[in-house]
């Protein structure tokens, strides 16, 4: 079929995930004819699985601070996050029906606590607005010339758009969809991916004694990732140990650059400050007060004192120190010794558990290829890109559905912009 005997529409967005559901919609808004196309059963099915279910749609951070939370993309993302920001997706969200609140003053959820209620809310939207959803129907090709974006190629035949929005998601969940198709894609109209690999996703330890501690967590501790420049990248909140390794907030906020240099190395080597207050000369002032007020006391009552007595067991094993040793008793070696522990618990970092249990993907087209003004391709005319697809991902909180929500506005209303050219 040549380009002139396709079926046309206005807009096509390949993929029905946050960003390419939002990306619909705002399109949709300014009277355009918009095609979603979901490789899935049906849309919106990632959004199930976000917040455990409950749907983390963004936080209470200040503009600034929540840019900055992206890191080196920070300047990427400005644009789609300042034209529609927490509050404005909090807006949305009430216009469509779903009440939030933030229980705990930052994190914020719908009302209901529940994710299905958000998926639910954007499919009912999208039926309001006319919008044809095709599920069940992956996209196998872009139709580009010259240069330019014309449609889309499916199993069902070829669909001509004067637009296209890319929202395809990355590799994480693959049960829920993820996959290598929205890269294929870019790739195929000449974006350069950068290699993807696993974030937010739980650590494998090389060390057996992690293991021992299943199920145990620590409210904060500090997370040091050193370079070989004697520098460190560190990340701040709570730590859950695992049966096979490490997660919690802090450790998600750095797997995916942890999984990154695995790409390159064996092993990564972690330092943990178990509590993240407190320093080696704090810990040598409360092993001085206890020497003072009880000093017969054992050094594991002591430090059980402090941490999870398991913990506080292993970490003794792990200093040579035996645990009925009174307090008083303790040598400045073995006090040194403790306080380097208790500061720079040494951990090597084996792998990841996969984009299996990874909440995002960090990498995917580069945003060197794409206006962040626009979200529109640097390469090709008429295509946009928008969510998980890009490289772009930020921490746990919220962070990732709102720049789902976000840029998959901005990628809709530049792509039905089109129609005004």
């Amino acid at each position: 079929m040549n380009l002139a005997e396709m079926q046309e529409v206005d807009v096509v967005v390949v993929g029905g995930g946050p960003a390419g559901l939002m990306a619909a919609l705002s399109a949709a808004k300014r009277g355009v004819r918009v095609v979603l196309f979901e490789q899935l059963d049906r849309p919106g099915i990632r959004l199930l699985a976000t917040g455990g279910g409950r749907c983390n749609l963004t936080n209470t951070a200040e503009a600034a601070a929540f840019r900055a939370r992206f890191g080196a993309k920070a300047r990427f993302v400005s644009p789609a996050l300042s034209a529609f920001g927490p509050a404005a997706v909090r807006h949305f969200m009430a216009d469509l029906g779903v009440q939030t609140h933030a229980p705990d003053g930052i994190h914020v959820f719908p009302c209901s606590d529940s994710a299905a209620d958000v998926r639910n809310a954007l499919l009912s939207a999208c039926s309001k607005r006319h919008i044809s959803l095709r599920p069940n129907t992956p996209v196998s090709a872009l139709r580009t010339q010259e240069g330019r974006n014309f449609g889309v190629e499916t199993p069902g035949g070829t669909l001509a758009a004067r637009a296209v929005v890319l929202a395809a998601g990355g590799k994480s969940y693959p049960r829920l969809g993820g996959g290598e198709g929205g890269y294929q894609l870019a790739r195929q109209s000449g974006h350069t991916i950068i290699p993807p690999v696993p974030a937010l996703v739980p650590l494998l330890c090389e060390e057996n004694w992690p293991g021992t501690c299943a199920g145990l967590s620590l409210p904060d501790v500090l997370i040091r990732l050193p370079d070989s420049e004697g520098r460190s990248i560190e990340a701040r909140g709570a730590l859950l140990f695992t049966h096979r390794g490490l997660s919690g907030p802090a450790v998600l906020n750095l797997s995916g650059e942890i999984a990154t240099r695995l790409a390159t190395a064996e092993r990564v080597p972690i330092e943990i400050r178990l509590q993240a207050d407190r320093t080696p000369r704090n810990w040598e002032e409360e092993w001085t007060c206890a020497r003072q007020e009880a000093g017969r006391r054992s050094a594991l009552t002591v430090l059980a004192g402090q941490l999870p007595r398991s913990l506080a067991s292993l970490l003794l094993q792990q200093t040579a120190i035996q645990p009925g040793t009174p307090i008083a008793r303790l040598t400045r070696t073995e006090t040194a010794r403790l306080n380097h522990w208790l500061d720079r618990c040494p951990l090597t970092i084996r792998g990841t558990e996969g984009f299996e249990r990874a909440m995002v993907t960090r990498g995917g087209v580069s945003v060197d290829d794409v206006n962040a003004r626009t979200l529109e391709s640097r390469l090709v005319t008429g295509l946009y890109f928008a969510g998980e697809v890009l490289d772009v991902d930020g921490p746990c909180g919220g962070y990732n559905l709102q720049w789902a929500f976000s840029s998959g506005r901005l990628a809709g209303l530049q792509a039905a912009k089109v129609l005004t050219r």
